[in-house]
């Protein structure tokens, strides 16, 4: 059931009793419940039907929090990332307490944090005392919801929190810091890794990494439609069909009903916001039967998008 902010009382006290709401945030809507008890946790992986070695992130309210969950001392990276991007789209791995249930992190000694940027999640996490455990509000596997209707159309929750599209429509970057002394690019998100590369040298990509997940979005398939997507790299020899979708970037020769284009302007920080909007709508759409998108440069936020585009083609 999709509410407004004048239900945030009672949606606090539900999150009280171990239940589940959908929350907004500033990446994407996401699938809340107390992050310290066991329960609420195996719901959130029994309602997505999520694998339980897919590991959660924890929302708290604020930095000092991590004194609490996270081992200390915090490396100092971590503290300079923290200081800069939070709140906002930016989740940091680290070696958590006894605090954090092995369930939320898979198992894993290590466990992803974030303080999210939305006025309506931290309302909520200020009434609590404690952590938000916050998947995207979706089927496993499926496009990430950016606005209240996508988590209706497919999840059946009692509390859909309304807060208006996400800001960036694209989920967290995620830096990990589970091998001492090194800052790991675990998935690539909102916030370039080249951005963050400036302030945290030598940042390693671990995004393909063949381990088992280290943090979420490291699945080689995600993301996806149900219906079929093919991630291409040019259009010099594609044919558009009328029963095909496309999905664009920037200045391209085709025009019509059936293509969608994240920004014509050539914008990266549009067409992350456009990016599951955009397939979300073509998944439903009744006229087309297949999806190709155009592989977008590899710089900057591109390099996310075309991350999530080359899972949800592996689907």
């Amino acid at each position: 059931m999709i509410v407004s902010e004048k239900e945030i009382p009672k949606i606090v006290e539900h999150l009280k009793s171990q239940g589940l709401a959908a929350l907004p945030t500033e990446t994407v809507y996401g699938l809340a419940g107390n992050a310290l008890k066991e329960e609420p946790i195996l719901s959130i992986f029994k309602l997505k039907n999520r694998p339980k070695f897919d590991p959660l992130i924890v929302h708290i309210k604020d930095v000092s929090e991590l004194n609490k969950y996270a081992i200390q001392p915090i490396p100092k990276a971590a503290s300079l990332l923290t200081q800069k991007y939070w709140p906002g789209p930016l989740t940091i791995v680290l070696p958590k307490t006894a605090l954090i249930p092995d369930v939320v992190t898979s198992g894993l000694p290590f466990c992803a944090f974030r303080i999210p940027q939305h006025p309506l999640f931290q309302k909520i996490l200020r009434q609590l005392d404690f952590p938000l455990a916050a998947p995207s509000a979706n089927p496993f596997g499926y496009v990430s919801p950016t606005n209240a209707k996508h988590v209706a159309m497919n999840l059946d929750v009692p509390f859909i929190l309304d807060g208006g599209p996400a800001k960036h429509g694209l989920e967290s970057t995620i830096i990990g810091f589970v091998e001492k002394g090194k800052a790991l690019l675990l998935r690539h998100g909102s916030i370039p890794h080249e951005e963050i590369d400036k302030l945290v040298p030598g940042l390693l990509d671990e995004t393909s990494s063949k381990k088992s997940p280290q943090s979420p979005g490291q699945l080689d398939k995600h993301y996806a439609t149900r219906k079929k997507l093919y991630l291409i790299e040019d259009l010099k020899s594609f044919k558009i069909k009328e029963t095909d979708g496309l999905i664009c970037f920037g200045h391209v020769p085709y025009q019509g009903k059936n293509v969608f284009n994240l920004s014509t302007n050539g914008d990266f920080i549009e067409a992350g916001k456009n990016l599951f909007s955009m397939l979300h709508l073509l998944d439903n759409h009744s006229g087309i039967n297949q999806i190709f998108a155009l592989k977008l440069p590899n710089i900057g936020l591109g390099k996310a998008i075309n991350d999530r585009l080359e899972r949800a083609e592996k689907n």
